[in-house]
């Protein structure tokens, strides 16, 4: 049985606190009260004081991948809002610039929706994600991740950057229990070598191939025997004849220990008595995969 475990890093604990010189604005609307992204739908959520960081478990958290897109939504309350946020992509603690992966084009009270792709060297582990809202759209911009704003609410969400996943693909197909895993378990089908090759891939396109070869025995058919008889007590020898095995000699028909070995067998009986002999053949295995 093969147990496969993974860890995942925990994320930064330096981030900066985002302020406001009014949270959530006067009347409490300038808020981000419905935000979504991937499998996170966190909505209705009203004002939090003016910063929040989310739990990093149900509805508030999501797992990405490097190289793949997701969507995103975000709206404020009743007051217009614009929005901006950032991925610590490579989970340094800091919101830098080129982190910034939304902006909404202007300030509304409706929802802005758009996608956010996750570079192929984003690093893998848990992070942060953070939206930030304000009234003056012209106040956002990729560089105020930490800044002061005027009205307005900043959440945190805790994601995960996952591992790219890996593809199998194994070639005949003929004798596996399955075609798409790193380890199948094999049938050959014919005696003598069997080929299989492994073609692994990932989702950038790049691929490696290799191939394990499998030598099969076929089963051998039982020995030939010749039963003998005498008078009385005394010496008997037995034959067998084989594939090209051993022949080993016993007094049980399972188990029990080696009397022999070879094409013939003598013993001393003193009554009417079995012996049995099976052929025993070499070979190799192998692990596919």
């Amino acid at each position: 049985m093969n147990v496969t475990a993974s860890v995942v890093e925990a994320p930064p604990t330096n981030y900066c606190t985002p302020t406001y010189t009014n949270n959530c604005g006067g009347a409490g609307t300038s808020e981000v009260n419905n935000f979504s992204f991937n499998t996170i739908s966190n909505n209705a959520t009203g004002c939090n004081g003016g910063y929040i960081v989310w739990p990093s478990s149900g509805s508030t958290t999501t797992t990405v991948i490097p190289g793949q897109t997701y969507n995103i939504s975000v709206q404020g309350g009743a007051t217009a809002q614009a929005f901006g946020v950032w991925i610590d992509y490579n989970r340094d603690g800091v919101f830098a610039p080129s982190e910034y992966v939304f902006a909404s084009p202007s300030s509304a009270t409706s929802a802005f929706t758009g996608t956010i792709t996750i570079p192929a060297n984003a690093s893998i582990g848990q992070t942060r994600l953070r939206v930030r809202s304000v009234n003056a759209y012209a106040n956002m911009t990729a560089a105020v991740a930490c800044n002061n704003l005027g009205n307005g609410e900043a959440e945190d969400y805790i994601i995960t950057i996952g591992a790219p996943p890996i593809f199998y693909n194994w070639t005949p197909s003929v004798g596996l229990n399955s075609t798409t895993i790193s380890n199948p378990i094999a049938t050959p089908p014919n005696s003598g070598t069997n080929t299989y090759i492994a073609t692994v891939s990932d989702m950038g396109g790049c691929t490696a191939t290799s191939s394990v070869s499998l030598n099969v025995t076929n089963t051998p058919a039982a020995p030939s025997t010749t039963g003998v008889s005498r008078c009385g007590l005394g010496t008997i020898t037995l034959a067998a004849s084989g594939s090209g095995g051993t022949l080993n000699w016993l007094a049980a028909n399972t188990g029990g220990s080696i009397l022999s070995t070879g094409n013939t067998f003598t013993a001393n009986i003193t009554s009417t008595t079995s012996y049995y002999v099976y052929e025993a053949h070499t070979g190799s295995s192998a692990n596919v995969g």
